[in-house]
């Protein structure tokens, strides 16, 4: 939960939250709260499945902020020889994240593709790497996995129960 929101949720009746971490956090803080579960639209991914091999390329596909932890995955990528190309599909300020590709000479390509674009890269990628510290409904594993595309995420509570 971000801490900006917080006195807006504590003055709340109820919170609406994406899976038990946050629920255990506002618990823990004494808001009342019920959980809400995100869909996946199937109907996007059936249609995205590979035709042929996959593209030897990593991809990250979640927002850029500090705590979903693509700091980690560049500086860990940075030590790969050979390096495969990385992919990062996300919104947020992209410019603190391509310096750092650049001082560690991490290939890297940065966007917000569709729905449509995301299912599609996730069926063709040869993995996707969720180093995130702290997640709310963290789906992108789950998503890839309908894909059969492997998954290497940080062992969080939200990662162990939902993977």
């Amino acid at each position: 939960m971000s801490f900006v929101c917080a006195p807006r949720v504590k003055n709340s009746t109820a919170v609406l939250t994406p899976g038990p971490c946050s629920w255990e956090q506002l618990c823990h803080f004494g808001v009342r709260s019920n959980e809400c579960w995100a869909g996946v639209d199937t109907r996007i991914l059936d249609w995205a499945q590979p035709i042929g091999d996959r593209q030897i390329q990593v991809v990250y596909l979640s927002r850029l902020a500090p705590q979903k932890g693509l700091e980690d995955l560049i500086r860990a990528m940075s030590l790969l020889k050979p390096q495969p190309p990385l992919i990062v599909a996300g919104p947020g300020d992209v410019k603190p994240y391509a310096d750092l590709c650049a001082q560690l000479g991490v290939a890297a390509q940065f966007g917000e593709p569709s729905d449509v674009e995301k299912a599609k890269l996730l069926a063709e990628s040869a993995l996707l790497v969720h180093p995130s510290h702290y997640e709310g409904f963290g789906l992108p594993p789950l998503e890839a996995l309908y894909h059969q595309t492997p998954v290497i995420a940080r062992d969080t509570p939200q990662m162990r129960w939902l993977l």
